[in-house]
Parts: C-alpha cells; sequence; structure tokens
C-alpha cells in the first residue's frame, strides 16, 4: 500500500471488519460450541482494538478445542496487546506494538502461561518453543532456560530441513593448524555447494585461541534454515556456546595432536614471508626479533610462550562444553590423524552424524602437499623428528592427560626418565 493512500487503507480495513462483526457475533451465538466461530471473532475484535473481548472469545475457543493452535497464537499476542495503552499517529490512528514484552507483570504472567500451554500442546513446533524462550528471557531474565528452548526450536527446524532433503547448518570448530581448509573446500565441493556460500557464523575476530562469533540473521528468527558450512577456529568460549544453542543442533571438533600442530605452526609463519602476508603477521603472536630465532628456538617460544598454551585452552574449552548440561548442541569429535589415516572414513563420519547419504557426497581427492604453502606436509609425527628431547619431555608434560585418553594420542614413556 503506498504511503498516501495508507490512511484510506486504515478506514476501509476498520470499515471492512465493522461489517463484518455482527456476522460473527450471530454465528457464535448460532454456535456456541464452535471454536473456529470464537477464534474468528476474537480476532475481528482485536483488529478494532477491543482486545479485552477479543481475549475472552480466544481463551472460549482454547477452551473448546486445546488443539487449535490459532488461537494459542492469537491469545499470546492479544495478552502483550492488552497490556498497552498504544499511541496515536499523526492521523488519529490508535498504534499498538506487537512486538513488545516491556508489560505489566500480570500480563506477562498470562504470556508465559500461554506460551508454557502452547510448549505442553505442541512440543514439536517451532514456533512455540522460540516464543517461549522469548517469554522466559523476558520475563524472569533466565538465559538458561531461555536457551534451551530456543535451542529446541532450532533443533526442529534442522529436523524440518532434513526432512525435505536438505542437510542445513554444517558447522565446524577445527583448531588451528588442523587441516581446516582442506576440510572446508572439500565439504562444499563434495555438498555441490557454490564456493561463495555463504558460512554458518562467519568468523569476526582471528585472536585465536579466542576466535568468536556473530549472530547469524536466521538465529533471530523461526524461518527455515538453508544449507549452510562453517569451518573457523571457532573456540568454546561460553559467549559462543551461548550463540551455538540458538544456531545449530550439532556441530563438529576438529583437533589435531598439540605437538604436530605447533610444527606446522612455526612453518606457517615463516610461509608468510613468502607471500607477503604482512597482515597475518600483524596478528600473529610473536615478540620482537622472532625470525631472528633459530627454528629450535621459535619452537621453544612457542611450547611456552603462544601456541601450545593457546591450543591446549583451546581444546579444554571443547571439551569442558561435551560436559557442559547448558551446551546442548550434539558434538562429534574428528582428528587430523584420522583424516590423514582413513580420508575417506572421517568424511563419512561426519555425513553420519549430519545425517547426510554417502551418495550425496563426492569424496575429495588426496591433498597436494608443497613446501612454503599452507598444505606442507600433513603429516603427524614430525615432530619427533623435530624437537630435542626436553623440547618433547615439556611438551608431553604440558598437555593434560585427558587429551591422551580422548583422542588416542601417544606419549613418550621412554622420555619420562629424563
Amino acid at each position: 500500500v503506498k504511503k498516501e493512500i495508507l490512511p484510506w487503507y486504515r478506514k476501509g480495513r476498520e470499515f471492512l471488519y465493522r461489517l463484518i462483526k455482527p456476522y460473527l457475533i450471530k454465528k457464535v451465538s448460532s454456535h456456541p460450541d464452535s471454536a473456529t466461530a470464537h477464534l474468528k471473532l476474537g480476532k475481528v475484535l482485536s483488529q478494532l482494538g477491543q482486545f479485552k473481548e477479543a481475549i475472552q472469545h480466544c481463551e472460549k475457543a482454547v477452551e473448546i478445542n486445546p488443539n487449535l493452535w490459532e488461537a494459542h497464537i492469537q491469545l499470546e499476542l492479544l495478552y502483550r496487546l492488552s497490556s498497552q495503552k498504544g499511541k496515536d499517529d499523526s492521523k488519529g490512528n490508535r498504534l499498538f506494538d506487537n512486538r513488545t514484552y516491556d508489560l505489566e507483570k500480570s500480563s506477562l504472567e498470562k504470556v508465559l502461561a500461554c506460551c508454557r500451554r502452547m510448549v505442553d500442546l505442541f512440543p514439536d513446533s517451532v514456533e512455540a518453543n522460540f516464543r517461549m524462550g522469548k517469554a522466559l528471557l523476558y520475563f524472569y531474565g533466565n538465559r538458561q532456560d531461555a536457551s534451551y528452548f530456543f535451542h529446541q526450536a532450532i533443533k526442529l527446524r534442522c529436523v524440518q530441513a532434513r526432512a525435505k532433503g536438505h542437510f542445513g547448518p554444517i558447522f565446524v570448530a577445527s583448531m588451528h593448524r588442523s587441516a581446516s581448509g582442506y576440510i572446508k573446500r572439500s565439504l562444499i565441493k563434495g555438498l555441490g555447494l557454490p564456493d561463495d556460500v555463504r558460512e554458518v557464523t562467519p568468523c569476526t575476530t582471528w585472536w585465536y585461541p579466542d576466535i568468536t562469533i556473530p549472530y547469524p540473521p536466521y538465529a533471530l528468527t523461526t524461518e527455515p534454515v538453508s544449507d549452510a558450512v562453517s569451518v573457523g577456529h571457532t573456540s568454546g568460549m561460553r559467549s559462543n556456546l551461548t550463540l551455538l544453542n540458538l544456531c545449530v543442533d550439532r556441530l563438529v571438533v576438529n583437533v589435531r595432536d598439540p605437538r604436530q600442530g605447533l610444527v606446522s605452526y612455526v612453518h606457517y609463519l615463516n610461509y608468510f614471508k613468502h607471500t607477503d602476508n604482512f597482515l597475518g603477521l600483524l596478528e600473529a603472536h610473536i615478540p620482537q626479533d622472532y625470525f631472528l630465532l633459530s627454528m629450535t628456538d621459535q619452537i621453544s617460544w612457542q611450547i611456552e610462550n603462544f601456541y601450545l598454551p593457546a591450543t591446549i585452552r583451546w581444546i579444554e574449552g571443547w571439551l569442558d562444553a561435551e560436559e557442559d548440561p547448558t551446551f546442548y548442541p550434539k558434538m562429534l569429535f574428528t582428528t587430523q590423524e584420522n583424516l590423514v589415516a582413513d580420508p575417506k572414513g572421517y568424511f563419512e563420519s561426519i555425513l553420519e552424524f549430519y545425517e547426510i547419504g554417502k551418495q550425496r557426497f563426492t569424496f575429495p581427492a588426496k591433498p597436494e602437499f608443497q613446501h612454503n604453502t599452507p598444505m606442507r606436509e600433513g603429516r603427524v609425527d614430525e615432530w619427533r623428528e623435530v624437537f630435542s628431547a626436553q623440547q618433547m619431555q615439556r611438551t608431553t608434560d604440558m598437555i593434560p592427560e585427558r587429551f591422551f585418553n580422548k583422542f588416542g594420542w601417544a606419549r613418550e614413556p621412554q622420555l619420562l626418565n629424563i
């Protein structure tokens, strides 16, 4: 409707509702047990701003037929509208805000009770769970319980997407220097997605290990989710876990033996010098005169000051998330070592986790490795040849015992007597 004719549109619409109202009143009188009749009258009364009467008829509709979904939705909206005084616009129209939860306590209690009833009656409804999350957040400020219902909503949206032949959002939190780029390219190409496919939640900072992610637009709605892939160094910090509760129903965490990751990282920083990537080096955690150090001393510096402690913290964050009862997405841990040993099996595990048939995926060719590139060697045990005995002992001592137990990384028992 054009702006200049909007007032006339409103007047015409109001005239139409006033015309229909007597007919619907007569319909309710002749069919007092018709939930649909009460609902229709309630909706018309709502459009006329007669909220108290509209609530009575919608409550009657719910009483007659508790499974009438539209009546619950209308009633939740009416409880919020009826608590407002409204504001007049320049044309004298009384306007109400259908988005606000800034209500009196009594109205918020009615909204909350209505949302609880919707979730109880329609547990598989995206809208019911989403509204319940908002009501808990706005009424109590209860982030934890609200996150649960928001997660139920995204989980149902992902289920609906898969039922229609889609695979929804695929999210991989991948440790720095653990074949992240290869995994991302392989998933995008293997699933037949365009190269410029949008990520589920693109990273906004590069300060590993505290990589944070923004809210993707779809997390704030109940719209169907799209097929998308995101692979980044996202950490398991609390702000990310809160967000991921809202936007994924499951995720993959890809790790690598930090000792081999450290060797790769040291070479990675030196690789930047061959590509004129000064921005990458500006973002790196290195001291003055770092590149004047020998390779052995660069490794020692990364062991004590950055890569190893940062990566231990990164992995611990995700292991803690796996045990966190307030983090709801399902998790699959994968390792770069498994990728090297059995590439096909590695991707099959991700496909199975996301309920994607193998016939829908084109498995990638083995990567071509070349020195002075990000894909340098892809080895799993180079650190045994590069580290000194003291560096082997120090790194093995720093890595928590649960890492070895969880991922099967080898300790070096012969070093323990050094």
